[in-house]
């Protein structure tokens, strides 16, 4: 698979683009196909299409897993979907792929989602913003230690005594 995949990333711009076109035009077991090919080659100019094919069940695995691939370009337009008005189980699989991918969103973005009635939710965001590196986020895990959720008060635990240590050592 890791040589299919090297072998997909040296697809160029334009044969990228005719790839993105055809997930538009075909129906869904082509289009599953062809959204695990683009995910595979890294198609930037696909990764709003996987986006979209979050909304369908027969596609959600497949989108997933092309989001995952395409790593740091999937990461701005999960944000912006995480912006719009999503029942939990959305919201909680856009962080849940937020998760897996290397790019550290700004935490102000993430915020609002700190306070969530769905503890799952705080969770995944917590543990999402516990990789960044700003001071500022600072006092958001003091109150994280005060949830209700244990998985929570544990990540931020975790996170107050990392800090307290460093600042020991420095």
């Amino acid at each position: 698979r890791k040589e299919i995949r090297n072998e997909l990333r040296m697809l160029d711009g334009d044969q990228l683009e005719i790839l993105t076109e055809a997930i538009q035009k075909s129906q869904s077991a082509q289009k599953k196909n062809l959204i695990r090919i683009a995910g595979l080659a890294g198609a930037n100019s696909a990764v709003k299409l996987f986006v979209q094919s979050l909304h369908n069940a027969d596609l959600e695995e497949v989108a997933t897993q092309a989001l995952i691939h395409c790593d740091r370009d999937s990461a701005v337009p999960l944000l912006e979907e995480l912006k719009q008005e999503r029942d939990d189980d959305e919201v909680i699989r856009a962080l849940e792929i937020l998760n897996e991918l290397s790019a550290i969103p700004y935490f102000d973005q993430l915020l609002p989602l700190l306070n969530h009635e769905n503890p799952e939710i705080r969770h995944l965001t917590y543990r999402l913003l516990s990789r960044s590196k700003s001071q500022g986020i600072s006092p958001w895990w003091i109150l994280g230690t005060m949830d209700s959720y244990p998985p929570i008060q544990k990540i931020c635990q975790e996170l107050l005594l990392n800090i307290c240590r460093q600042d020991a050592s420095a």
